[in-house]
């Protein structure tokens, strides 16, 4: 995510052709969206040191369900501290690499700075909506990790396992990807959807392989991911702007 916030930021100093990227028919709509993208994402990374003293000490929904104990028994390594290291990876290094490079395959055919922010944003976007989503619900559920119910306490991150949050970023990440590249007629359309949901997959199985999440963690942060990705993607088509009523101020767009 910090490579991300980056790349759009330089990109939107930069342009490549005559017409500035924030002008013409979706000027406005790549401003909205850049702002919120970039920087509801730094805020997130800002206030990281913020959810680890907001979480919860005690756990709220403590005992895991009959399916997750199951699949917990049957899935978890025996090194689970290599099974969570190679989630990391997944989740935030080859997924999200993955997704970007067969996205920007295609953008790169006729490149310019307005088709990067409308290729790469909606990614952004969706990435940092789901985050912020699954820190709520993180926060405000409460649920003990399997390592801490069954071997003993950590650290502060002991009671935040719903939603697995490795999960909703995976998916989030490749979905978005896959529909951006539907959106704009890319050959690599398929292998998004197939190639990079392996991808996510595999980091849900990672995380319950590690002990840190149970199935159910996994599967919700999954659909989290994938609504998510379906979903923001199409915002980046509409014209937004911003009217005076009444009461106040509107958002409103062409849906």
């Amino acid at each position: 995510m910090r490579t991300a916030v980056v790349v759009l930021l330089l990109l939107a100093t930069t342009t490549v052709r005559a017409e500035p990227w924030y002008r013409g028919r979706y000027g406005k709509n790549r401003i909205v969206h850049l702002s919120i993208g970039a920087g509801g994402s730094i805020v997130f990374l800002v206030t990281n040191p913020v959810e680890g003293a907001l979480s919860p000490d005690v756990c709220r929904w403590c005992d895991p369900t009959g399916i997750d104990r199951a699949t917990r028994d049957a899935l978890r390594w025996h090194d689970t501290e290599l099974a969570k290291d190679l989630s990391n990876i997944g989740a935030y290094g080859v997924t999200p690499g993955f997704t970007v490079g067969l996205v920007l395959a295609g953008t790169l055919a006729d490149p310019s700075t307005a088709a990067m922010i409308d290729d790469l944003g909606p990614i952004l976007e969706t990435a940092m909506i789901v985050r912020w989503v699954t820190r709520f619900i993180k926060l405000g559920t409460a649920r003990q990790r399997p390592y801490a119910h069954y071997t003993g306490p950590i650290d502060e991150d002991d009671n935040v396992s719903f939603v697995s949050g490795h999960s909703s970023s995976a998916f989030a990440v490749v979905v978005s990807g896959a529909m951006v590249a539907r959106m704009r007629g890319y050959k690599s359309e398929p292998y998004l959807w197939i190639g990079g949901t392996l991808l996510a997959a595999t980091t849900g199985y990672l995380r319950i392989a590690g002990d840190r999440h149970y199935l159910t963690d996994v599967l919700s942060g999954a659909v989290l991911g994938t609504a998510a990705g379906l979903t923001v993607p199409l915002l980046m088509k509409r014209d937004v702007s911003v009217v005076p009523t009444r009461d106040g101020i509107a958002l409103v767009g062409a849906w």
